[in-house]
């Protein structure tokens, strides 16, 4: 589990990870990298954007790729985006969301899309969520294949922080 800082609550990339050893060949869900948002850094309306690319390979079977949100230490996960891909592809999917606070920190909105030449069946965002982040949360990067002998790999994962809506 990787802590992300925001000192100054400046601009900027807070977490950057590209060594893409992050592997499952597991056929349920397998949390490849957390990163802990430290309690009270969105503040009331600030907002984050996380990228994270999946590369998987092997031609057995279904892969699928989530980005999650929890509270810090576990609990119950909360999927932000969620992308299912063939049996026959090998190839990277790229997700990316802006996570942001509604004018509240226990009020969030998501938009996510999905980059790939892929032909994916992409789950929608969920358009609200209501996580307290006066509290530390996770984001998590989730991977999953449904044949053990194909393999997930998270590539990249980022996290930026984009600053807070002007008042």
């Amino acid at each position: 589990m990787t802590e992300a800082s925001l000192p100054n609550r400046d601009r900027g990339v807070i977490h950057n990870s590209t060594d893409g050893t992050r592997t499952t060949t597991g056929t349920t869900p397998e949390d490849l990298e957390t990163v802990t948002i430290p309690a009270g850094a969105l503040g009331p309306t600030g907002a984050i954007k996380i990228t994270g690319v999946f590369k998987a390979s092997g031609t057995n079977a279904a892969k699928s790729a989530y980005i999650d949100v929890r509270d810090d230490g576990g609990g119950s996960a909360q999927q932000l985006h969620t992308v299912n891909w063939g049996a026959a592809d090998e190839d990277s999917v790229e997700i990316e969301i802006v996570f942001s606070n509604e004018g509240s920190e226990t009020s969030q909105h998501a938009d996510g899309r999905v980059i790939t030449d892929l032909a994916v069946a992409a789950k929608s965002t969920p358009p609200s969520l209501t996580r307290d982040t006066t509290a530390p949360i996770e984001i998590v990067f989730v991977g999953d294949v449904t044949s053990g002998s194909d393999t997930m790999t998270l590539e990249l994962s980022r996290i930026e922080y984009l600053g807070e809506a002007p008042s």
